[in-house]
């Protein structure tokens, strides 16, 4: 299938990342990562806010009381999008100053997971977390090289998990009463020169997978067998979404930062948010309970 692929507001990050659809308000959230801050773009006006909350700022969802919850450098947070107050819910590692957040997402049940890396992915100390509604926090995964994109089925029974640097995208079961993963498995494998970065899943249980450095999305079946490559205008997408009034537009995150100065200069649309329009339906993102 061909696909037409079309800027999405005028906002050009040197890492986006994050990406996350609020289909009560039509408006959708990203984060420049190591920028420290978080964009509200509006679909029908274009209009964009600006949050900063200075530090790393891996990955944010929506929280059913208002507002969101971030995983930050130090640690899980909340902040209030009109007042820009921000609340630390809990520390999760000692040494913040040698890990960071980098990509996480809601359960169906409420809760939001996050991952930890070493800031050059090189070093297999990553873990992951999840945070309860009460805000406690437990470790679920360790020994992670580079953690990334995150989902659930839609029968929320299985749980998939990409880490980059080892090439792999995980399946788990699930369970959703008490948030148990079990039999860990490599659902789909991309060989030493594959890295999957941030993903979604669709209603069908296929998976949508930005590849970092590769220049496309990949989409793949309930099986893990490739449907199609959709090929960018830039080289570098970090995540993407569904998103729009139908729930229909994969909306796609894309980063600058890796790129020389040549390479930027040919890569106008690095950086920037993409948006395609499928005949696919995206799973509404879960809001955290906390």
């Amino acid at each position: 299938m061909k696909y037409a692929i079309q800027p999405l507001f005028d906002v050009r990050c040197h890492h986006g990342e994050g990406p996350v659809w609020d289909p009560q308000a039509q408006q959708f959230y990203w984060v420049d990562l190591m920028q420290g801050q978080f964009f509200i773009g509006d679909w029908e006006t274009g209009r964009v806010e600006t949050h900063v909350v200075g530090q790393p700022l891996g990955v944010l969802a929506l929280r059913e009381q208002g507002g969101v919850v971030m995983a930050l450098r130090d640690g899980f947070f909340t902040y209030d999008t009109h007042s820009r107050e921000l609340k630390q819910v809990s520390p999760t590692e000692a040494d913040v100053q040698a890990t960071r957040f980098n990509d996480g997402a809601v359960d169906p049940k409420g809760r939001f997971w996050a991952a930890t890396m070493t800031y050059d992915g090189t070093e297999p100390v990553g873990n992951l977390y999840c945070l309860n509604e009460a805000g406690a926090v437990q470790r679920h995964e360790q020994n992670l090289m580079l953690p990334n994109g995150m989902g659930w089925s839609a029968d929320r029974k299985t749980y998939f998990f990409a880490d980059t640097e080892r090439h792999v995208v995980y399946a788990y079961d699930y369970d959703l009463e008490t948030a148990r993963l079990s039999n860990r498995r490599n659902f789909i494998e991309f060989g030493p020169e594959g890295f999957p970065d941030g993903l979604t899943v669709d209603t069908n249980d296929h998976l949508w997978v930005a590849m970092w450095q590769e220049g496309k999305i990949s989409h793949f079946d309930a099986q893990g067998k490739k449907v199609e490559d959709i090929e960018l205008p830039v080289s570098h997408p970090t995540s993407c979404c569904f998103g729009g009034p139908e729930m229909q537009h994969l909306l796609i995150t894309t980063s600058q930062r890796p790129l020389s100065p040549e390479q930027k200069k040919a890569q106008p649309l690095a950086g920037v948010c993409l948006q395609i329009q499928t005949n696919t339906t995206g799973q509404p993102e879960p809001r955290y309970l906390g």
